[in-house]
């Protein structure tokens, strides 16, 4: 069993909390994923290079077209320009400079029926915000590949 470093971070909403520091995805093999979009856009946010090269590779590879932005600024630029193609926005919620949560407002503002899952590691129960946000899921990390494709496929083609 490998150790998770564990460091400090402060956190705007909820004070001083763990920030724990490892990759959020459960990398499992895709093979029994099945290729589910047709060249639908999702703009996924999030500071750790890792998370959106995972989440690239794997929603690429199911037929998604996959934009990435690497802070708030850059996601909000990014929708800017692409909001008429855009159909879904997965964002990290605690992330430096601009959080997840102005990310939301900024990109709600823009198109307030744009489809958004908003993703974290603290518990949804704690953040408050998610309510008022009107997000249309939330992935709790660490979130396995198979619970991302299937929240992404709900989200974008919800059940009749």
């Amino acid at each position: 069993m490998s150790v998770i470093p564990v460091t400090y971070a402060v956190n705007p909403v909820f004070s001083v909390q763990p920030a724990i520091i490892a990759p959020p995805i459960k990398n499992e093999p895709d093979g029994d994923l099945k290729p589910s979009g047709v060249g639908e856009e999702i703009l996924v946010v999030d500071d750790e290079a890792g998370i959106c090269e995972l989440v690239e590779k794997v929603l690429t590879r199911l037929g998604y077209c996959v934009i990435i932005a690497g802070n708030g600024e850059e996601a909000v630029h990014r929708y800017q320009r692409g909001r008429s193609k855009i159909q879904l926005v997965l964002t990290d919620v605690m992330m430096s400079g601009m959080n997840g949560w102005a990310v939301i407002r900024a990109i709600r503002t823009i198109n307030p029926d744009v489809k958004i899952i908003a993703s974290s590691g603290f518990k949804r129960e704690t953040l408050t915000a998610l309510p008022d946000l009107k997000v249309n899921a939330f992935l709790a990390k660490p979130y396995d590949l198979k619970t991302l494709v299937e929240t992404v496929q709900t989200v974008l083609c919800p059940p009749a």
